[in-house]
């Protein structure tokens, strides 16, 4: 069982940013990143709503029982949620990205829509390691 025991997280919430990256991996093949990965600015761990557990078996019971949904989706074992409005968050995440590249890009600006699409991606591929 799990009293007694301290939970391990492999993820929780996320910034757009992690969002894309492994995202990227995904798409890619890359980084041995296998579990399935939502689109950035759609992820409920952009949402603030999601855990992934790696010892999802042992704390299963636990969290379900209090008010953890599980699995979400069904193909990710590790996911959990609870609560909800986390797509409105993920979008506002999204967009707060969009308005700061915006910011410091006045010549290449990308729509400030929440949307992830290829003027999207390609501003989180120049954006600065360490930041702006």
């Amino acid at each position: 069982g799990s009293v007694g025991k301290t939970i391990s997280l492999s993820s929780a919430w996320r910034s757009v940013a992690q969002q894309f990256l492994l995202y990227e991996f995904k798409q890619k093949g890359k980084c041995g990143q296998t579990n399935p990965v939502a689109t950035p600015g759609t992820s409920n761990h952009e949402g603030g709503v999601a855990i992934d557990v790696p010892d999802y078996g042992t704390w299963k019971s636990h969290l379900t029982s209090n008010g953890w949904n599980y699995p979400l989706p069904t193909s990710d074992r590790v996911h959990f949620e609870h609560g909800s409005g986390a797509s409105a968050y993920a979008k506002k995440n999204l967009i707060a990205f969009q308005r700061l590249h915006n910011k410091h890009n006045p010549t290449k600006k990308i729509s400030e829509d929440g949307v992830f699409g290829p003027a999207t991606a390609a501003a989180l591929n120049s954006a600065p390691c360490g930041g702006w």
